[in-house]
């Protein structure tokens, strides 16, 4: 298994430095590379997971017109009951993950047939906790991440879809265990350095870490696309 070292580098110019509070702008710095090394892992994790090109056809779904979750009259739960026995046909798992983007969960949170699966003593507005009953799914996520693409513009990491997973639990998992996918990572890899540059004027705090992410099991799987 090849894994790949990532690194980012806030720089701390040295008059910035001598005018501020040296600690704090260094735990600053220290933060932005830290928290940014975790968006990079998050985005790769995302595209290798929506990208629909990485499940056989009977794992995915590209929705479209009045079966979109947009439209009150399309059918989330026979979908994801349909995902749902799509997963557990292959690897004798029921799913026990839900991942969405934060377009999917506003389409799902005010569905008028998820509204009407709900007690009136109860909230309008689906939500998680309520999710988790209707799909009868143990852990549901939804992805609110942004980050910054090449045109310089603010972009969600997870987009309108909806993936399902089976993640065999952590306290009781086996290499022989059927799994979605995992991140292998360098044990303790994650390293806070300081290097500087221009002529000794800008000193760099740089966080490196050292791992790649892996769909491993594509059938343990579903992809809702467009939802």
């Amino acid at each position: 298994t090849t894994l790949t070292e990532h690194d980012l580098a806030y720089p701390i110019d040295y008059r910035e430095q001598e005018e501020s509070k040296i600690v704090k702008l260094q735990l600053h710095a220290t933060n932005v590379v830290t928290e940014g090394l975790k968006l990079k892992h998050e985005k790769q994790c995302a595209d290798l997971v929506q990208n629909v090109e990485n499940f056989d056809t009977g794992n995915k779904i590209i929705l479209s017109g009045t079966d979109a979750f947009s439209d009150g009259g399309s059918d989330p739960e026979g979908v994801i009951d349909d995902a749902k026995n799509a997963i557990a046909g292959k690897i004798a798992q029921e799913p026990n993950t839900m991942v969405m983007g934060y377009d999917a969960f506003k389409n799902l949170k005010k569905h008028p047939k998820l509204r009407e699966l709900v007690s009136s003593s109860k909230t309008r507005i689906i939500t998680l906790e309520l999710m988790k009953e209707i799909f009868d799914v143990e852990n549901i996520y939804v992805g609110k991440s942004v980050f910054v693409n090449e045109k310089n513009e603010f972009v969600r990491v997870w987009e309108n879809n909806i993936i399902l997973a089976y993640i065999p639990k952590l306290d009781s998992r086996t290499e022989y265990d059927p799994s979605f996918a995992y991140t292998v990572k360098k044990k303790d890899s994650l390293k806070i350095d300081e290097y500087t540059k221009e002529g000794n004027k800008v000193k760099y705090i740089r966080a490196t870490d050292i791992y790649t992410p892996f769909l491993v099991g594509a059938d343990a799987g579903y992809l809702i696309k467009n939802s």
